[in-house]
């Protein structure tokens, strides 16, 4: 699964994070779901949309045409957004228990009506471009006490990482001691020589010549650098918890 998205969603993202978990039963008589797409909440981008999401579901019992195995519209995510799928174009993806079917966030899918008397059970797990909001909420579903428990790089894919400069935490100093453990640190540099206060991943960022000479985090400019550390709460030469202080 992780090799998928690597090839489909990492050229557009530094490192990818789980979007939405799901286990599902569908029982007899449920009936089909309306097509959709999965990046269908991020309209800030026109259909056919860049590659956003990859989705996949993970067969528990037997998927079949009958029992409503999930319906799939292939070729769909290169379509306009007015393109209506004709139903000899919607496909049932019937397959044997422990497979799995994957599809691009762009594909149009739903669930299929259960004509049978028995149970249909699956899980849903998709993956999403780092910098996006993820479709759930995963630091109420897997917050600190969980979160600990889980090996680095399963923490990283629910979230609990930097996308470049998003994603930062302070939080209360209580939590300190299970912040340590799940993020990671943030450095405080400060350039005379460019005039620069950098804050993250990116000690190179430079304002050039500006002048007067600015003060620069991520996200904010300063007039200067007492303004700048009185923002992020440190004093140069004190160290603030999880930060630290390097002059250059």
């Amino acid at each position: 699964m992780l090799a998928a998205c690597d090839a489909i969603l990492k050229p557009n993202c530094v490192h990818y994070q789980v979007h939405a978990t799901a286990a599902l039963k569908i029982g007899p008589g449920a009936r089909e779901q309306v097509l959709h797409r999965e990046e269908d909440p991020y309209q800030f981008f026109k259909v056919p949309r860049p590659r956003m999401i990859l989705a996949s579901m993970w067969a528990m019992t037997d998927f079949t045409e009958a029992n409503g195995g999930t319906l799939i519209v292939p070729g769909s995510h290169l379509w306009p957004a007015d393109r209506v799928a004709r139903r000899d174009e919607v496909v049932a993806a019937a397959m044997p228990a422990g497979s799995v079917l994957l599809w691009m966030g762009g594909t149009l899918h739903g669930a299929g009506a259960n004509l049978t008397d028995e149970w249909r059970y699956g899980v849903f797990l998709s993956y999403s471009l780092g910098w996006i909001r993820q479709e759930e909420n995963q630091y109420v579903d897997v917050p600190y006490d969980i979160a600990r428990t889980l090996t680095k790089e399963v923490r990283d894919l629910v979230g609990y990482r930097m996308h470049m400069g998003i994603g930062y935490c302070d939080g209360l100093r209580e939590k300190q001691s299970q912040r340590e453990s799940l993020m990671p640190k943030i450095s405080y540099r400060v350039r005379p020589e460019t005039a620069v206060l950098t804050r993250g991943f990116d000690p190179e960022l430079s304002v050039g010549s500006a002048r007067p000479p600015v003060y620069r985090s991520s996200t904010f400019v300063f007039p200067s650098p007492e303004a700048a550390e009185r923002a992020f709460g440190i004093v140069l030469g004190k160290i603030r918890p999880l930060a630290t202080i390097v002059l250059t």
